[in-house]
């Protein structure tokens, strides 16, 4: 869980073998804000890391503090929907 003032601004999905992916708990922000599948976030500079955190925490307030902030980027809602509405399916490709 990425938090800042007590905010839980975002989540960390820690992969295996190896890499991350960090998802904002916000649809202001892109869906993946962050991610790798050649490096772990343990080993992430903790600017880096701040850096995120703050971005995150910046989306978070303003979706909690102004409804206007709600209407949010067209490529970012396109890919906030596609996932929300993604359907798996029996089929092989």
């Amino acid at each position: 869980t990425l938090e800042k003032n007590g905010i839980t601004v975002g989540y960390v999905y820690n992969l295996k073998p190896k890499g991350y992916i960090i998802i904002p708990n916000t649809t202001l922000a892109s869906p993946i804000k962050a991610y790798s599948f050649d490096k772990n976030y343990a080993d992430l500079p903790k600017g880096y890391i701040d850096f995120l955190t703050d971005e995150l925490y910046g989306y978070k307030q303003a979706s909690e503090q102004n409804s206007l902030a709600r209407t949010i980027d067209s490529d970012i809602s396109k890919r906030w929907s596609f996932l929300k509405n993604f359907k798996t399916s029996n089929t092989r490709v």
